[in-house]
């Protein structure tokens, strides 16, 4: 009697992951209108762009007390100078992205508009206040 090997045709995870993976994104793009590179897109974090700092959104921090919008504001700083140290790995001073830099810039004024608020002239918020200020200003001066 021999032994033979019998192949079921069964896939290793990753394939069937990645095979219900792309059901899944299909059924998904069908019911909202959207393709998967809709949502890759929509999701990356390195995208630049002014949308993706949540503080700089209308009405978002109405109901916060002052100590969460300036956590809120400080982590939208560090976002801003993450894209700022990728920016300077990518280019040279000879070939700056302009629009990326009106980015940086509009971004950093917001921020600096969001930061000028009265809720943080009290005790360890405006210590807060002022160093992020200053580095926020340090980041457009290594530019």
């Amino acid at each position: 009697m021999q032994l033979q090997a019998i192949h079921l045709g069964v896939p290793d995870e990753k394939e069937a992951f990645d095979y219900r993976w792309s059901l899944f994104m299909a059924a998904i793009s069908r019911l909202s209108g959207r393709t998967e590179n809709d949502n890759k897109s929509r999701f990356d974090p390195e995208t630049v762009s002014i949308l993706n700092l949540p503080s700089l959104k209308v009405g978002r921090m109405k109901s916060m007390a002052p100590s969460e919008k300036i956590d809120f504001i400080l982590s939208d700083k560090l976002r801003l100078e993450s894209w700022i140290k990728k920016y300077k790995m990518d280019f040279t001073k000879s070939s700056k992205d302009s629009e990326k830099l009106a980015t940086f810039h509009e971004a950093a004024t917001r921020l600096k508009l969001l930061l000028d608020d009265s809720d943080f002239d009290k005790g360890e918020l405006r210590t807060e206040r002022r160093k992020a200020l200053k580095e926020i200003n340090d980041l457009f001066n290594e530019l």
